[in-house]
């Protein structure tokens, strides 16, 4: 079966307007690329890299989509900058050790 896959959040190196380092990209941009999967009577996977967000914020702008059959979830945990404990912000000063 063919399937498209398209992350539709985007985790950022620069926080943005929200602080969030996270680009969420436009829903019509969504709505073409679905267009396309349907098109092919493939599937689509949202793909969400949160940043500094978390899914459940996350989700209902997506919810339109993710109600068609065709349209399903993935999160890409790694780019949860809450959730690890020693993430620094990009371009902060880091610690270095010499030996």
């Amino acid at each position: 079966m063919p399937a498209l896959h398209l992350i539709v959040t985007v985790a950022q190196g620069a926080p943005g307007k929200n602080g969030l380092y996270r680009l969420q990209h436009r829903d019509s941009m969504v709505n073409v690329i679905y267009s396309w999967a349907k098109a092919k009577h493939g599937l689509l996977f949202l793909d969400v890299q949160v940043g500094k967000s978390n899914v459940m914020a996350e989700l209902p702008r997506l919810r339109g989509f993710l109600e068609n059959p065709d349209v399903h979830l993935a999160i890409d945990p790694e780019f949860a900058m809450n959730l690890q404990a020693e993430y620094r912000e990009p371009r902060s000063e880091r610690s270095t050790r010499r030996t």
